[in-house]
C-alpha cells in the first residue's frame, strides 16, 4: 500500500512540472510573436513654471499664481533592419496656463457696504507657442461675506454667501520652445563629431520629424535638449461681480490693484526673457541585420522543443525504472 501511495504522489509532481514548463513555453512563443525590429517607444517630458504677484493693502489683499504647463514626446523605433526606413517624430502641446487668484477683503467698501471675508477662483486658458500672444479668463466661484450696511447705519454685520466673478487677461511678448538636436552613429556614418540642429518651435509647427534609413548595421543615437523661453506674464484684472443671496448684484473695478501687483518669483523685472529647460531625452536606436532578427524569432521556438524533449525522455524514462 506504501509503494502505491508514493507512486501516485512522484506522477503528480511531474505532471505539476510539466503543466508549469508547458505554461511558460506558451508565454515565451506569445511574446516573441510580435516583430523584433518593430518596437514602438514612447517618451514624454513635462515643465510647469511658476509666476506668483500680490497687491497688499489695508482693506483688500490679492494674490495671484501663474502655472505655465509645458510638455512634448518622442516617439521612435528602438530596433530596425539594415534598410529600412524608421522617423523619429517630435510633437510639441501648446501652453497649458492655469491662475489662481484669491481676494481678502478686510472692512473694504463698496457702495456703501463694508466686506469682509476671501474670495478664491481659478482661471484655466490655452496659450499659443509664439511672440506677442494673449488670452482673456473667466473665473468664477463660491464665497461668504460679513456684510456691514454702513449707509443705512447698521451696527452689526450679516453673514451673506453668494457667487462671484472675475474677468480679465493675461499675456505675454514672448513664449516659444527651443532645442537642440543631436545625432550620430555608426548605423548612418555619423562617427566623427556629431550632427548638430538648432529648433524653434511655435504653434504653427508643433511637430518635428527626422527619417533615417541606415544602410550600416549599429545604432543612431539623438540627443534632445529642450527648453522655454518666456517673458513675465502680464495679467490684468478687469472687474469682480459679486451676485448676493439677497439679490444685491455688487461691481468692483480691479484694474487699479492688479496694475499695481508687485512680482515675487526670480525675476522682479517685467518684458525680460527667462529660461526653464527639459530634462534631456536620449534616443537609442539599433539597427542589426535580417539574419539576427531571425534568430531572435527562432531562438524561443528552440527552447520549446527543447523543453519538450527534455520532458518527453523525464516521462519515458520514469515509466522505465517504474
Amino acid at each position: 500500500m506504501g509503494w502505491s501511495v508514493r507512486v501516485i504522489c512522484v506522477s503528480v509532481d511531474k505532471f505539476k512540472v510539466l503543466g508549469i514548463l508547458c505554461v511558460f513555453s506558451i508565454l515565451l512563443v506569445y511574446v516573441h510573436q510580435y516583430p523584433v525590429h518593430a518596437h514602438p517607444s514612447h517618451i514624454e517630458r513635462r515643465l510647469k513654471v511658476y509666476h506668483q504677484y500680490i497687491y497688499s493693502s489695508e482693506s483688500l489683499n490679492m494674490s495671484v499664481i501663474v502655472e505655465a504647463s509645458y510638455r512634448f514626446e518622442v516617439e521612435y523605433t528602438e530596433r530596425i533592419v539594415v534598410g529600412s526606413e524608421t522617423e523619429v517624430k517630435l510633437k510639441i502641446g501648446n501652453t497649458d496656463v492655469t491662475i489662481t487668484v484669491a481676494i481678502q477683503f478686510n472692512d473694504f467698501e463698496i457702495e456703501g457696504l463694508l466686506l469682509s471675508g476671501m474670495a478664491t477662483t481659478k482661471m484655466k486658458t490655452r496659450m499659443d507657442l509664439g511672440y506677442d500672444i494673449g488670452s482673456d479668463v473667466i473665473g468664477v466661484g463660491e464665497l461668504g461675506l460679513e456684510i456691514l450696511n454702513v449707509s443705512a447705519g447698521e451696527t452689526e454685520a450679516e453673514f451673506i454667501s453668494g457667487r462671484f466673478q472675475i474677468v480679465g487677461s493675461i499675456a505675454m511678448l514672448k513664449n516659444i520652445m527651443r532645442g537642440l538636436i543631436t545625432t550620430y552613429g555608426d548605423a548612418i556614418g555619423i562617427t566623427n563629431g556629431t550632427q548638430n540642429e538648432d529648433c524653434i518651435w511655435l504653434s504653427n509647427n508643433l511637430t518635428t520629424t527626422r527619417k533615417f534609413k541606415p544602410d550600416n548595421k549599429g545604432n543612431i543615437t539623438m540627443y534632445i535638449d529642450a527648453g522655454v523661453r518666456i517673458t513675465t506674464p502680464e495679467v490684468d484684472l478687469y472687474e469682480m461681480l459679486l451676485y448676493l443671496d439677497n439679490g444685491v448684484v455688487l461691481v468692483e473695478d480691479l484694474s487699479p490693484y492688479s496694475s499695481n501687483m508687485t512680482l515675487l518669483s526670480v525675476m522682479n523685472m517685467k518684458a525680460k526673457t527667462e529660461r526653464y529647460y527639459f530634462e534631456r531625452v536620449t534616443i537609442v536606436i539599433w539597427v542589426v541585420e535580417e539574419s539576427q532578427i531571425l534568430m531572435m524569432q527562432i531562438m524561443p521556438i528552440i527552447i520549446v522543443a527543447a523543453v519538450v524533449i527534455i520532458l518527453v525522455v523525464m516521462l519515458i524514462w520514469g515509466k522505465l525504472k517504474a
